[in-house]
């Protein structure tokens, strides 16, 4: 079960308290992903300022109250959201409300293949061992 919590209306504002609560009300009663809503346009709602700009202060109190940031869904519908996000939360953070023709983009922003990130290509694996290789790498 996916849920989503915020306003749609251009000016609506994250009640941090409220979402967080709303986050682990839903997890406890099986939701696997909640979506932080960010409208089509990425201004003015949610953890977006008017100009679409990440409220990053709000975010770290969100991510520093919940029990994983893998349960989180970023709605992030501009190209200098997903790159935001991206940097601040790794190349595996969840993302969503990116337009059709964005996607690939978006894939290549993941996987280190553009210049807004291209360090996340030479970045160890999540699962790799300072001194060990990843899951299912060859050693040299």
């Amino acid at each position: 079960m996916f849920t989503e919590y915020g306003k749609k209306g251009w000016g609506s504002k994250i009640e941090l308290e409220e979402l967080i609560e709303t986050v682990r009300l839903d997890l406890l009663m099986g939701a696997e992903l909640v979506t932080i809503e960010g409208r089509e346009s990425g201004a003015g709602v949610g953890i977006y300022d008017e100009n679409g700009k990440c409220k990053d202060d709000e975010l770290e109190l969100v991510l520093g109250a919940i029990p994983s940031r893998d349960v989180l869904l970023w709605e992030a519908p501009q190209k200098h959201q997903q790159v935001h996000l991206l940097q601040l939360l790794g190349p595996e953070v969840n993302l969503g409300n990116i337009p059709a023709g964005d996607i690939v983009a978006l894939e290549a922003l993941r996987r280190g293949l553009r210049s807004d990130t291209f360090a996340f290509g030479h970045m160890p694996p999540a699962d790799a061992e300072p001194d060990r290789p990843a899951s299912g790498a060859k050693p040299k």
